[in-house]
């Protein structure tokens, strides 16, 4: 198994990225979430970086409460602890300060099935398969906006992506759509093809990000938003 990840700042965002990635691994789960800060809120990159730390609490605490976890259940404690522990900081923070999307998966390596979610917006990629929200007028509902909700109506609301056996999957921010040539001229199908499915350079540790230099040093490509990607390769 190879977990390959990149996460760089889009010429848009001259000061800092505002996405951020997390992965966790043990003998049994490998589980990745990505987190796309939102440009409009305050301080977005302190959102996404946020929900890392937080994601990262709430892991360890449902893996130390409950043992023997298949992935489907993982997920689900998972999500909810986070929720929990999302409500319970206690910094005096605002729902716009807390705004950031999320795409997470958690792989369960001995039963070889994945269960991933999107929560706003982002990209799900399983084998052929492509999971997909984005909102054309950037109108995502973010997760702190709807916060009071009942947690188990927050979970059911996220979109799902479940499967057994998968020889390929990748989570990604909705930064892979912002890929371009400079001319302008669109070049998501570009940035796919050659961070999502292909597998050349699989042995190198930076293999994605080596990709994306490569796309921009000699094809003009290059993406225009924050670009957030775990790439899991069986």
């Amino acid at each position: 198994m190879n977990i390959r990840s990149v996460l760089r700042r889009g010429i848009d965002h001259p000061l800092r990225c505002e996405d951020d990635l997390f992965i966790f691994q043990n003998e049994q789960f490998v589980i990745g979430a990505v987190f796309d800060g939102c440009t409009s809120g305050e301080t977005s990159s302190f959102a996404s970086t946020l929900f890392v730390k937080l994601f990262n609490k709430s892991i360890k605490e449902v893996l130390e409460s409950k043992k023997n976890h298949m992935a489907i259940f993982l997920h689900e404690d998972l999500f909810k602890q986070f929720i929990f522990n999302l409500r319970n900081i206690k910094l005096g923070l605002t729902a716009n300060e807390l705004l950031s999307t999320i795409v997470y998966f958690v792989y369960d390596i001995r039963r070889e099935q994945i269960v991933s979610s999107i929560c706003g917006d982002g990209n799900i990629f399983l084998d052929n398969d492509r999971i997909h929200i984005h909102n054309e007028d950037n109108s995502v509902e973010y997760l702190s906006t709807k916060i009071l909700k009942p947690i188990s109506d927050l979970y059911d609301e996220m979109q799902f992506a479940i499967k057994e056996n998968p020889m390929d999957f990748s989570i990604c921010s909705d930064g892979i759509e912002s890929f371009k040539h400079k001319s302008g001229i669109t070049k998501e199908g570009e940035a796919i093809q050659s961070l999502i499915i292909d597998n050349s350079f699989l042995n190198v540790e930076s293999m994605l990000n080596r990709k994306c230099n490569i796309l921009q040093t000699k094809n003009d490509i290059y993406h225009t938003d924050d670009l957030s990607i775990i790439r899991v390769i069986l």
